[in-house]
């Protein structure tokens, strides 16, 4: 196999404390690198070691000549340094955060990358992914450090394997067996141990060529890394730590290996056949997929378990947390219709000013809790400015009703409900406690930063969400983003033309991310509703996916505030009043 592997270290950034274990974690992924026979020039090291600095565009150079000529069969691109997740995950390079594009922006170049021409990209974060710190961090763009050119259209699988999960920290310590000053990356450690061989359960014994070799398997790494971090980083402290580190991935490939070891390296393991995926229950019922979505799917060690502070926590604590607060998003409040039978209520937070082009609208209540909207020509995009001055932009879709849930300032759920005045509350109100729950867990662990769908069950846990597509338009959201990570471009575009035919409307981020020319044609006629993503990861996926977006519209990315849903703050609320009176939203 062809391979070659770009390793990146960046220890000072910004006003960010200097890392102390990058250059050896850069030393150590050296070193398993010539075991593997990549070196030369397939082997690409960028490291601020000796105070040089480093920038995108050398990553974006380096990454384009080892794919210049199309023989690279797997490329590795292992990052450690500071990292940001807003919006979606970003490295920090040497000029960050001063430079808002001297990152790398995590989510656009796994789009990229599947585009790229090598059959299996894989990228590996030893890096924070907590939320931005001051108005600074919050204006870094990114790079997509991947050619945005299909080399002939076909999708690849991309693995990505990050130390930590959404809000989380990646911890560096000292380490108690050296010297004082000695510190070690726990994550980037005991991934080296594993490409290494040093632990058997990660390692598969084939016959290639007539000769046993042992494969260390992406989805096995994965386990063996969410496994072996959270011990090994209580050991290192002598303590339970104050804040848990628990790696999560997402794996794409079926059987992609990222280590070839010989039998003289091995350790002792039983002789193993063909690698299959970890065995999944089916999932039946709407609750069946949330007790799987509950303990198959999600990183529950990753969730804060009550009272701890986050520090230590077992499964049934992170299902405990998780549950409670899926349990308040799937409470339901405030009228269930309104007589135009089209309109907004929200919990958390108060609305101060509604503009839509497109509708008629009218607040019915003292706090500006209830928005009664009445589209003239189907469904329409309306502002809600808040009273801190914050504001949300949503379609507003006639027959429901949508419910806004904020939660310490963060736009937590997005649900749009059938109006029970309507044609399709009978159907609704037949399923309405199954969809609630599923809705309610899929947005906990969305916002928690621990849902992942994997194995034999995550296309079915996906087909759920899309089921419910015609009851709840916010469903077809999350089915599409899930859709989008298993590489099913397929469903999104069957969603998207279901949802055009029932609904007559279309949503940005399913034709974002169904990556065909309805989004531009779409624009171009004002039928896309809202004209922006709904969820905030779609804007990190904005220049992967060429998206023709109005300058002024696209300039909103410096003014999202930190939200699962898509919250801009003052300085882009006003913005949007100006593009809705001088006409560049007029739907």
């Amino acid at each position: 196999m062809q391979r070659a592997a770009v390793l990146i270290g960046v220890s000072q950034t910004g006003g960010l404390p200097q890392l102390q274990a990058v250059q050896k974690g850069i030393r150590q992924m050296i070193d398993w690198a010539s075991t593997q026979g990549i070196g030369g020039d397939r082997l690409v090291v960028l490291t601020d070691d000796g105070g040089r600095r480093v920038r995108a565009h050398e990553i974006v150079d380096a990454i384009e000549k080892l794919l210049a000529p199309r023989t690279l069969e797997q490329l590795i691109v292992y990052f450690s340094g500071h990292g940001i997740h807003n919006r979606g995950d970003y490295w920090l390079l040497s000029d960050a955060p001063v430079k808002g594009a001297e990152a790398v922006n995590v989510e656009g170049s796994i789009q990229t990358a599947r585009y790229c021409g090598v059959d299996h990209v894989v990228l590996v974060s030893d890096a924070c992914r907590t939320a931005p710190d001051g108005i600074q961090a919050l204006g870094v763009t990114g790079t997509d450090i991947f050619p945005n050119d299909p080399v002939d259209g076909n999708e690849r699988a991309v693995d990505a394997f990050f130390a930590c999960a959404r809000g989380k920290p990646a911890l560096e310590v000292r380490d108690p067996v050296q010297s004082a000053n000695a510190f070690s990356a726990v994550y980037t450690e005991i991934l080296w141990e594993c490409l290494e061989g040093k632990h058997a359960d990660v390692i598969d014994r084939v016959q290639q060529a007539g000769v046993e070799v042992g494969l260390v398997r992406a989805w096995k790494l994965a386990d063996e890394l969410l496994k072996e971090v959270p011990p090994r980083l209580r050991q290192k402290l002598g303590r339970t730590p104050t804040v848990n580190q628990t790696p999560v991935a997402r794996i794409g490939s079926r059987d992609g290996w990222l280590s070839q070891l010989a039998v003289a390296q091995l350790p002792s393991v039983v002789l193993r056949g063909p690698p299959t995926a970890p065995p999944e229950s089916p999932v039946r019922t709407a609750d069946a997929m949330l007790s799987t979505a509950l303990t198959g799917n999600l990183d529950l060690s990753a969730a804060p378990s009550p009272g701890t502070g986050g520090a230590g926590v077992p499964a049934d604590s992170g299902s405990t947390i998780l549950r409670s607060t899926a349990g308040a998003l799937a409470t339901p409040f405030g009228p269930r219709h309104y007589e135009t039978g089209c309109g907004f209520k929200l919990r958390g937070a108060t609305v101060k000013a509604v503009h839509a082009p497109g509708a008629s609208h009218e607040v019915l209540d003292s706090q500006g809790t209830l928005v009664r909207v009445s589209p003239q020509h189907g469904p329409a995009t309306v502002l809600l400015e808040l009273h801190d001055g914050c504001g949300v932009l949503l379609p507003a879709i006639p027959d429901f009703l949508a419910e806004l849930t904020f939660d310490e300032g963060e736009l937590s759920q997005v649900a749009y409900e059938p109006s029970d005045n309507g044609s399709r509350w009978g159907e609704y109100k037949a399923r309405q406690r199954e969809i609630r729950t599923l809705r309610a867990a899929i947005a906990a662990a969305a916002g928690l930063g621990v849902f992942r769908l994997k194995g034999d069950n995550a296309l079915q846990l996906a087909q759920a969400m899309q089921f419910a597509k015609s009851i709840d338009p916010s469903m077809a959201l999350y089915a599409a983003y899930a859709y989008h990570d298993l590489g099913r471009r397929d469903r999104i575009r069957e969603m998207q033309s279901y949802l055009r035919g029932d609904l007559g409307v279309t949503l940005f981020d399913i034709a974002l991310l169904a990556a065909d020319d309805s989004l531009e044609e779409a624009l171009r006629n004002d039928a896309v509703l809202p004209p922006v993503p709904m969820l905030s990861q779609g804007w990190s996926l904005l220049s992967a996916f060429k998206a023709p977006m109005h300058p002024k519209l696209r300039e909103l990315e410096r003014c999202l505030r930190p939200s699962l849903w898509t919250l801009f703050d003052p300085d882009g609320t006003q913005r949007l009043v100006k593009a809705i009176h001088n006409g560049a939203i007029k739907r």
